[in-house]
């Protein structure tokens, strides 16, 4: 569903039981109609992708796609990654480059992380340096 022209991801796509990932880059989406109930049952959901699009924030309640491997937020307005994604223990790749945002330090803990990018968004490498490993 890449390439569109979708502005909103109404909250019944997640009840669609046999979801495995999602690709919404490059539309227009500014909103996330989400519920962590409707996410509980998404156990194979392992990729969201929102680059290229339009949010100013993410949903806390994503941090209940317990299998999430991949999740992009690249080009878009978010100001805030919040703490809760940290609680995405499978994430592997996380990016979210070209954000108005910084680095929650608590990125450092996901011990599967093997990508991350950050590029664009006014990140000391003094604030990644000092929390390696930690």
């Amino acid at each position: 569903m890449g390439f569109n022209a979708i502005e909103s991801i109404p909250r019944e796509i997640w009840k669609a039981t046999s979801l495995e990932s999602l690709d919404l880059q490059q539309n227009r989406v500014h909103e996330m109609h989400v519920a962590e109930e409707d996410m509980n049952h998404l156990t194979r959901f392992t990729g969201l992708l929102l680059h290229s699009n339009s949010l100013t924030s993410v949903p806390s309640e994503i941090s209940a796609l317990m299998q999430l491997r991949i999740l992009t937020l690249n080009s878009n307005q978010i100001t805030e990654i919040p703490s809760e994604l940290m609680k995405l223990t499978n994430l592997m790749e996380l990016s979210f480059s070209r954000n108005p945002c910084s680095i929650p330090v608590e990125v450092f803990t996901l011990e599967k992380l093997t990508r991350l990018g950050c590029g664009g968004c006014g990140v000391a490498l003094t604030q990644i340096s000092t929390s390696i490993g930690k």
